[in-house]
């Protein structure tokens, strides 16, 4: 990772990374003697050890830590133990900067991921920062394109495969080698999330300092404007894909026979759209006709087509017509951080379409050996991969253990050291770790995402399943969406989240569906009940508990 940690010291740019601060920083703790360096050379040279380093980073996270919280529904042992490793060990090789606390607490029904908000926002920083170099830009992306391609082939054929063909020590490999490929890609894509923390910061300072001179244009305004993606989401996408077979379908213009076969290659396309990290398989081909037939029979279909296919042209003009309006359209500083949040935006969706299909393909591959060894999934789900691989050597699960980690299992990662607590300790670790308290709150403040003022009734949830008992009006608040989101997102009067920034799925969503959408509220869904009632101020990023 670092070219001089084999001798046990770090250069001053390397250790600066490490530690996510400045080489000036460095410097400056160097001569107050906070963090003393070693001098090599006959340039006196700064290297630094890397357990002093250690040491200056514990003493940090001993501090009140603020923690950026994810939730979710449910995400098992064996699918987040490879994405951990992502994080912890593979960051730093595409991004040159690490997480230093982090932790992941989950169970049967119920997930949490937590970083420390300062090292996000570090991590935010330095991914824009080295983004903005056109040339590094480019090299990541290829890299990015490249893990798709590997990761879209490997999933088309995990879908049609016969497994049974496989020995069981190749099926092993292959399970190592996907279980490789998803951990490689979580340490590429995990900056996305500081990104957007970051990019909310950057992109704010610079729309405020040109609206001073133009005070007839809100800030919110432009903020929706420019922070909103130019092209449609995947989700989007497959709507408009079936939304123009079921017009043709409608007014009969399409043979039988052509229809099926559109359908299959949809079906091929988007299958991915109906998992979740607690879904492992679906009736895609179900699925893809349900939405056929529930478009077909829409009124508003030609409203919606229009809609879709004016998108990208709709979203430009308003970018370059507004940009021109406050003096930005030759500010290069501004465009290259539009051009980041717009790419930043794609990646977002390719990593939930990356994570979704890698995850297909690994238990699917665990399935099977589950099945030639007589061991059920809901068992093996709980397994490290280590554990699995072991399996195949003869060496037996620990069954009290596995039970164990499906009540709870927290595995907490300092300064690259890693963890695991399962059962009742885990639960008093992760109390002991969170330490976080919070107050009753009458307003709650996040981000503007899409604009807009409702007030109506909360629909408090964190599961997608449970999301789809919405009804139509009522306002959506759960931690973060994901693509089975969708249907109920359609239904919502208004969108609330407890995460998420400029190019979170949930912003996305909103800006095509035009409805208002308040992200990054950190706490909405522990503070606000179903049933209550709420207004959703999205021009102010405010949601405000009526009665």
């Amino acid at each position: 990772m670092y070219d001089t940690e084999k001798q046990g010291l770090l250069t001053l740019k390397e250790a600066a990374n490490f530690l996510g601060v400045k080489s000036v920083t460095l410097r400056k703790w160097d001569n107050e003697g906070k963090l003393k360096a070693v001098r090599i050379g006959a340039r006196q040279d700064r290297r630094y050890r890397m357990e002093d380093l250690v040491k200056m980073i514990d003493a940090t996270v001993d501090e009140k830590v603020v923690w950026q919280e994810y939730l979710r529904k449910k995400i098992t042992v064996n699918i987040i133990a490879p994405i951990i490793d992502g994080v912890t060990r593979r960051l730093a090789k595409y991004w040159q900067i690490n997480y230093h606390y982090h932790m992941s607490y989950g169970g049967e029904d119920f997930y949490y991921y937590c970083c420390s908000e300062k090292d996000n926002i570090l991590v935010g920083e330095k991914a824009i920062e080295l983004y903005l170099d056109g040339r590094f830009a480019r090299a990541i992306k290829a890299k990015w394109i490249n893990f798709f391609k590997k990761i879209y082939h490997l999933s088309e054929a995990a879908r049609v495969v016969d497994w049974k063909k496989y020995p069981l020590k190749s099926l092993i490999r292959y399970y190592q080698d996907i279980v490789e490929l998803n951990a490689e890609y979580a340490g590429m894509s995990i900056v996305i999330d500081g990104v957007d923390e970051a990019g909310v910061i950057h992109l704010s300072k610079l729309l405020k300092a040109a609206l001073v001179k133009h005070p007839a244009v809100s800030y919110s305004e432009a903020f929706d404007v420019f922070s909103a993606p130019s092209v449609l989401s995947a989700a989007s996408e497959r709507d408009r894909s079936i939304g123009i077979l079921a017009k043709k379908a409608r007014t009969k213009k399409i043979a039988g026979s052509v229809l099926e076969k559109e359908l299959k290659a949809l079906v091929k396309k988007y299958w991915w759209l109906d998992l979740a990290w607690y879904v492992y398989d679906a009736d895609f081909d179900a699925n893809i006709r349900k939405s056929l037939n529930e478009l077909a029979a829409d009124s508003n279909l030609d409203k919606k087509l229009n809609s879709w296919e004016g998108y990208h042209g709709e979203m430009e003009a308003k970018k370059n017509n507004l940009a021109k309006k406050i003096g930005l359209n030759k500010d290069a500083i501004f465009q290259k951080y539009v051009r980041v949040v717009g790419d930043f935006t794609l990646f977002h969706d390719w990593r939930k379409e990356f994570q979704m299909r890698g995850m297909y393909v690994q238990m699917a591959a665990l399935k099977e050996i589950g099945r030639r060894l007589k061991i059920s999934i809901d068992v093996l789900e709980w397994a490290t991969p280590d554990e699995v691989v072991e399996l195949a050597g003869g060496v037996k699960l620990d069954l009290p253990g596995i039970y164990r980690r499906s009540r709870g299992y927290l595995i907490l990662v300092k300064n690259n050291r890693q963890e695991m607590f399962t059962g009742e300790e885990a639960e008093k670790r992760w109390a002991k770790e969170r330490v976080a308290t919070i107050q009753v709150l009458n307003d709650l403040q996040g981000i503007s995402a899409s604009r807009g003022k409702v007030t109506g009734e909360a629909y408090v949830t964190l599961s997608a399943v449970d999301a789809m008992n919405i009804k139509e009006g009522q306002i959506l608040v759960t931690s973060q969406t994901t693509p089975d989101f969708i249907p109920a997102m359609k239904k919502a009067a208004a969108i609330v989240t407890d995460e998420g920034g400029l190019t979170s799925h949930a912003a996305i969503i909103a800006r095509e569906l035009g409805i208002p959408c308040v992200i990054g509220t950190k706490y909405a869904t522990r503070i606000l009940r179903t049933g209550q009632l709420i207004e959703v101020a999205a021009n102010h990023g405010v949601v405000r508990i009526l009665k």
